[in-house]
């Protein structure tokens, strides 16, 4: 089960933005000064207070990157919580439908788009 759950949020941080695209004028962006500080706390470590910063935004619908969800994803795993790491997919896989990130390649940061907002609407009617 566990390794399933591993797989899943791997899969999905291939289809979340490269870091170096997402982290270029980061705290300028939308949800920008929460990458930062997911980034930062999960570097540390520091699973639970990562979940007690970033939860809440996502509980009142802010937007947040997939960077920041994947690291939020991953916090639950650390500490056990598979509801929470289900319920972060669940938020994510919200973010794809609505086209809010772009899908791109796996073979490096500078890829070329693979599904644009535009194709990937196109390819799932």
């Amino acid at each position: 089960m566990r390794a399933i759950l591993v797989v899943a949020c791997l899969a999905a941080s291939l289809v979340a933005e490269p870091a170096q695209a997402q982290l270029i004028g980061a705290a300028r962006a939308p949800g920008g000064k929460y990458m930062i500080l997911a980034s930062k706390l999960s570097g540390q470590g520091k699973h639970q207070e990562l979940i007690r910063e970033i939860q809440p935004h996502i509980d009142v619908g802010e937007h947040m990157p997939s960077t920041v969800l994947w690291l939020l994803g991953m916090a639950y795993y650390e500490v056990r919580n598979y509801r929470g790491l289900l319920a972060t997919a669940d938020v994510m896989d919200r973010n794809i439908i609505s086209r809010r990130i772009r899908f791109y390649s796996v073979s490096g940061p500078h890829s070329t788009p693979v599904h644009t907002k535009t194709s990937y609407a196109s390819a799932s009617s």
